[in-house]
């Protein structure tokens, strides 16, 4: 009596490749894949609808304009809150209250890099920020290693 064989099976192996290198500028630092405000508050009229995501800081800064005009209307600062997506998929969260005192976003063509560095370099110089070594640590990295600007 004849048993059935079963018929060969080939096994394919894939080659193992490298993970993609995320890209950098001519800087060596690398870039934002996506800038999102996540929210804003103040009255709302002209904003964007949040959270809204913008590929460019030019984008995103150009949304942060309505939020300041609000602000100078009310009299009263406004606050909103972002996260920042590099290309290495490393993210940045944070927030910081626009107004003429505060962030104007038409004075600062990189509002985002202007406060986003102002805020990290004050925290890693005051001994009372209550940053840990680890967290001073991640925040130097961020400015040296990432671009906060198109």
């Amino acid at each position: 009596m004849k048993t059935a064989t079963k018929p060969a099976t080939k096994t394919v192996v894939k080659k193992a490749t490298a993970p993609a290198k995320p890209k950098t500028t001519s800087g060596g630092k690398i870039g934002a894949k996506s800038i999102t405000i996540l929210w804003a508050d103040g009255n709302g009229v002209g904003y964007d609808e949040f959270p809204k995501t913008y590929k460019t800081f030019a984008a995103a800064r150009r949304a942060l304009i309505p939020i300041y005009k609000a602000s100078v209307k009310s009299g009263r600062h406004n606050e909103l809150e972002y996260k920042i997506v590099f290309q290495d998929n490393t993210s940045y969260k944070g927030r910081f209250g626009i107004s003429p005192r505060e962030v104007n976003p038409n004075m600062y063509k990189n509002v985002f890099e202007k406060y986003i560095t102002d805020d990290i370099m004050y925290n890693l110089r005051n001994p009372y920020s209550g940053f840990t070594d680890r967290e001073k640590k991640k925040y130097a990295a961020l400015i040296k290693n990432y671009k906060l600007t198109d």
